[in-house]
């Protein structure tokens, strides 16, 4: 889609609150991040105005930047997961992140995603393992035709 169709869309999930404080700051951060890939003026001004929401948002309910730029770095690592589980092709990828809020040590995560598994390492997440089911669609005729599915999952240490 274009940037001017994105970015009405991005304004209303950014300006869209939720009722939880923390997870509201979540999203919009997560809203400035996809802003910030690409380099047309849109995009641009776009992440202009939500790092400008976001410090808004910060002072008004005394939060931390420091701990929600980390909480960002765990979500951008979770988002790109899911983006190349959604390919259904085996991909590789890394990401550094502060697996725990109260240190300083950076590690690099690096996984790979193949066949309904994704493996991860070293494991920066709080639970052992974590499986479900996805519902998705066919991409022959989509989005015109929504032919779902259901695609079982494993997120799991490598």
């Amino acid at each position: 889609m274009s940037d001017e169709e994105w970015q009405v869309i991005a304004r209303r999930g950014f300006n869209m609150p939720c009722s939880d404080v923390v997870a509201d700051t979540i999203v919009k951060y997560h809203f400035r991040r996809l802003a910030s890939y690409g380099t047309s003026n849109i995009r641009k001004e776009l992440h202009a105005e939500f790092s400008l929401g976001i410090q808004t948002q910060l002072q008004q309910h005394k939060l931390s930047q420091t701990l929600f730029d980390r909480i960002d770095r765990i979500t951008d690592l979770c988002d790109s997961l899911s983006f190349e589980f959604c390919f259904e092709t085996p991909a590789l990828g890394k990401h550094s992140v502060f697996p725990h809020n109260t240190e300083e040590t950076e590690v690099v995560v690096e996984f790979h995603v193949e066949n309904g598994e994704i493996n991860v390492s070293p494991w920066p997440f709080s639970v052992d393992e974590y499986q479900g089911y996805l519902v998705a669609y066919q991409m022959d005729g989509y989005p015109t035709r929504l032919d779902p599915v259901i695609l079982p999952y494993r997120l799991q240490r490598k």
